[in-house]
């Protein structure tokens, strides 16, 4: 009797250049993924991808170079989603100011995912760190339980990440602590997080604004700062990355850096924004949990944790902490979740008060918000 065989993941390569195309394929069909199809531009992979049965191609990713597109990458992203909603999109980008804003609206349309791609004049390891960040994300998207294997002629030193496919969660609601009135909010969201962002900052806009609101979303450094001005726009509340030894203040919004992870102390009677390069935790840096444990050790049981969409477990541990001591969860659901990871996660540890869409987060937030404090 035969064993079936798991299908390989399908991918896409979308790039102007024959090296990059070719360095990817490499390393992606070294670890049993497979490039059905690599184009030039994305004009070409929509004729690739709009070809009918039986010579239609099938993919599972698209990982796509942001600065091809001429007419608007967000314009190519909602393309790429009418021929196939269930596609995922990694969006591979240089950086440089109209790249990074680029990147941030594709995320905002629908991409998925980011990675930054090797400058022209490589930094040591640059390439290396490019080729590990994109097979560990393309895995994720996949739901592959299995470890890193780098190409023969890649040399990695980072840790393999296992990951886990997701699966049907069941899991109790929380009570609502009695009383609770929150002096701070704080958020985490990785997988989707910045259209997840845009959607809650919207709702929000204006309307929280007597508690600082604290951020980390897994994204690469150079990235956040332009996250950042988005949220500022869309919230109109003032919103930067958070800087070392700023004082936090009530209505402002302080997203982590990339590549720091951002806690916050007490000083007198004042909270100051520290940012560090300690060790990666959950494989992330900046990662949630650093940044919840130093939020608790200042506000206690007066904390109220968001976690939206990503991948891992990054947030659980923290939230949990603080909701087993007085403070409240509450989270984004499965179906308007791109990754149910970190709040599957949460969910299954039966410490939210509610899991909501993205869409009802903000009224649920403000309501707390201003429920009478004791």
């Amino acid at each position: 009797m035969s064993i079936p065989t798991k299908p390989r993941i399908r991918v896409m390569m979308v790039d102007d250049s024959s090296v990059i195309r070719g360095m990817v394929t490499r390393v992606l069909e070294a670890a049993n993924i497979e490039v059905v199809a690599t184009a030039a531009s994305p004009a070409a992979a929509l004729t690739i991808l709009k070809r009918p049965a039986p010579h239609k191609t099938e993919v599972d990713i698209l990982i796509l170079d942001v600065q091809l597109s001429g007419k608007g990458d967000a314009s190519i992203i909602k393309e790429f989603r009418k021929i196939d909603p269930a596609i995922h999109i990694i969006i591979a980008a240089t950086l440089n100011e109209t790249n990074v804003l680029n990147s941030i609206d594709a995320l905002e349309q629908g991409a998925d995912e980011l990675v930054a791609k090797p400058s022209s004049r490589k930094a040591p390891g640059e390439t290396e760190s490019f080729v590990r960040e994109l097979l560990t994300k393309v895995k994720k998207l996949a739901g592959i339980a299995e470890e890193y294997v780098a190409a023969p002629d890649i040399k990695l030193t980072a840790p393999a990440t296992t990951f886990q496919p997701e699966h049907e969660i069941h899991c109790a609601l929380r009570p609502a602590p009695a009383f609770f009135r929150p002096k701070a909010l704080a958020i985490a969201s990785s997988t989707g997080g910045p259209k997840a962002l845009q959607i809650l900052f919207e709702g929000l806009r204006k309307r929280v604004g007597d508690i600082p609101i604290f951020i980390t979303q897994h994204m690469p450094k150079d990235f956040t700062a332009s996250l950042a001005s988005q949220l500022g726009k869309v919230s109109g509340l003032p919103s930067g990355e958070g800087k070392e030894g700023e004082v936090a203040l009530a209505g402002h919004i302080y997203l982590a850096p990339g590549d720091y992870h951002m806690l916050v102390q007490k000083h007198g009677a004042q909270s100051v924004i520290r940012l560090n390069q300690g060790e990666q935790e959950n494989f992330c840096r900046p990662a949630a949990d650093p940044m919840l444990r130093s939020l608790y050790s200042i506000y206690g049981k007066d904390l109220l944790v968001v976690v939206l969409t990503g991948m891992g477990q990054d947030g659980l541990l923290g939230a949990k902490m603080i909701a087993e001591n007085g403070g409240m969860v509450i989270e984004q659901d499965k179906a308007s979740s791109v990754v149910w990871g970190m709040p599957g996660a949460v969910a299954k540890e039966g410490i939210c008060t509610q899991i909501l869409p993205v869409s009802q987060l903000a009224d649920a937030i403000v309501k707390i918000c201003n429920e009478p404090a004791v």
